[in-house]
């Protein structure tokens, strides 16, 4: 949840890393009733701080309170016109939207929730849902569009514990999840691009992966896997089943099943190992070969805005 609030939190960073930095002071001056919004919603979760996690409440709110303090600056000799823009955003931001009623293109989703063709959930608990979504990724990103040092010092705090967790959660697998899938193997993403130079990387599905060893079942040195994204004819549809591969060279460990096309659906005991642009660098426990060394990784653009270009 605390990686959450900071993805909005941060959301003029996330846009300058992937590309669409906001335009000169009235841009920035743009952000921050989103941002003041978004830091709202981190005093909303205060209660936490009574469970154990008045430390992690503690740095959003100096996150949140940096990012405003950048935005003061930067939108400094903002136009009359754009200020009185963000005054009537404010209480626009004030009162929470009602829930949406789910939309027939949401509910008709073109490829997703394959787990039901084997018999499976989704997801088998928010462990398993971790691990083939690294909340790292989420942090990384948005670091990827930060220059400065307070706020990097900031965040870095909150990767190096997200790197952490992420390797407890690994290391606390019940038993049956390593016998889990007719498949067991490790591999690694392949850059989709032969070239080189390409503005950009796609991870959709299915992402094509090198096979560098096989732990259970009949296997090709390049095997597509399923991903959380999946290209559609107007952009890209968010897919509840799959991994989160964002960066070439990634490697994860797949437990999972072979689907009716061919497909491999990552299932529960599935884990990324490592990350060539993750942010830290753990080295496995003795006796712990498949541990990971990098809990989650991420790369200078996120997975789904590659996507839609």
């Amino acid at each position: 949840m605390h990686s959450l609030q900071l993805t909005f939190t941060l959301s003029p960073f996330y846009k300058i890393a992937v590309g669409r930095a906001p335009s000169g002071p009235d841009g920035w001056l743009a952000e921050r009733p989103a941002v003041e919004y978004n830091a709202r919603t981190i005093e909303a979760a205060a209660a936490l701080a009574a469970v154990g996690f008045a430390p992690e409440l503690e740095r959003n709110r100096q996150i949140a309170d940096r990012v405003l303090v950048l935005i003061d600056m930067r939108s400094a000799g903002a136009s009359s016109q754009a200020r009185e823009a963000a005054a009537r955003r404010r209480p626009t931001l004030a009162a929470m939207p009602a829930p949406r009623e789910p939309s027939s293109r949401a509910a008709a989703r073109p490829w997703g929730e394959r787990s039901k063709e084997i018999g499976h959930e989704v997801y088998g608990d928010d462990r398993d849902a971790f691990l083939r979504h690294p909340p790292i990724d989420r942090i990384y990103r948005n670091r990827q569009g930060t220059d400065d040092a307070v706020l990097l010092g900031l965040l870095d705090a909150w990767l190096e514990d997200l790197q952490r967790n992420y390797a407890e959660l690994v290391d606390g697998m019940p038993p049956p999840w390593h016998e889990h899938g007719e498949l067991d193997f490790e591999a690694s993403a392949e850059d989709p691009h032969t070239d080189a130079n390409a503005a950009h990387r796609d991870f959709c599905s299915p992402a094509r992966m090198r096979v560098e060893q096989a732990h259970r079942g009949e296997l090709r040195e390049h095997e597509p896997v399923a991903t959380h994204v999946l290209r559609v004819e107007r952009g890209v549809s968010p897919q509840p089943d799959g991994i989160a591969i964002v960066a070439p060279g990634e490697r994860w460990h797949i437990r999972g099943h072979r689907l009716t096309d061919g497909i491999i659906m990552p299932c529960t005991g599935t884990y990324r190992i490592s990350s060539p642009h993750s942010h830290t660098r753990r080295q496995p426990r003795a006796g712990s070969a498949s541990t990971p060394s990098v809990g989650g990784g991420a790369s200078d653009r996120s997975h789904e805005a590659r996507c839609r270009r």
